[in-house]
């Protein structure tokens, strides 16, 4: 367990990746460097953070817990040349406020899944970039449980080549006043695929639930493909729900 105690920087591998932080300027350079293996947690305090997170190894495991009023910036890059697996599992209180930035690229097959729980008054926020991979797969599933909570996906895939490209949106309104906003967009050149499932739920419980989806594809050679399939599912009758897609 990997206590980020300090306010400004820390960087987590796992199996070959390195550990690394300045939270205290004061550390020797060995004091900076500790190895991690397939699966750490982190455990975010009040306040404000970063978090480097990258990728070495082909399987990997992080679970990172935000206390009441953190904010969190994580920052995270794959560089594995081969395959590589990730799950990352992200509980935010009340309060806390994460910033998830993804830059994935140079991997032949990258697979991942991110676990999102929120807590009242808690913002998650995703921005995602795909470029160089010829494989890869992302699953998202985020779950507002608490009044006033917010979360938003920013998703851009740029596939070329054979290049095959999949996200798997889900975000579940499980209580009342709470927003969310997921904004695709997808270009593909040559003989490359693009894929985008997103699913927005909302609870019966969740009433004044406001979501909006919104995909826009772009196909740069004749041969290029891009699909989306937008859903809303939705069982309580004071919202404002929305989607739309577009090619």
């Amino acid at each position: 367990v990997l206590a980020c105690t300090g306010s400004d920087y820390r960087g987590v591998h796992l199996g070959k990746i390195l550990l690394k932080t300045t939270e205290n300027s004061q550390y020797s350079q060995d004091n900076l460097y500790q190895q991690a293996t397939h699966q750490a947690e982190v455990n975010v305090p009040a306040g404000s953070h970063k978090l480097y997170l990258q990728s070495h190894d082909t399987v990997q495991k992080i679970i990172i817990a935000c206390t009441k009023g953190s904010e969190l910036l994580l920052l995270e890059t794959a560089s594995s040349p081969l395959q590589q697996t990730t799950f990352i599992q992200l509980n935010l209180e009340d309060g806390a406020n994460v910033t998830h930035v993804r830059l994935a690229k140079d991997n032949d097959i990258a697979l991942s899944r991110i676990e999102v729980t929120q807590a009242k008054n808690s913002t998650y926020k995703l921005i995602q970039l795909s470029t160089l991979s010829s494989l890869q797969r992302t699953e998202i599933l985020t779950e507002l449980k608490g009044e006033q909570a917010h979360s938003e996906i920013q998703y851009l895939s740029l596939a070329q080549g054979k290049a095959h490209h999949d996200m798997q949106a889900e975000v579940r309104h499980l209580a009342p006043n709470c927003t969310s906003e997921v904004a695709v967009r997808q270009l593909a050149a040559d003989t490359a695929k693009c894929i985008f499932a997103g699913k927005c739920y909302v609870d019966i419980i969740s009433q004044q639930t406001d979501a909006n989806m919104q995909i826009k594809n772009l196909l740069l050679s004749p041969k290029a493909e891009a699909y989306s399939k937008p859903e809303l599912e939705i069982y309580a009758d004071d919202v404002k729900c929305a989607h739309g897609n577009a090619t």
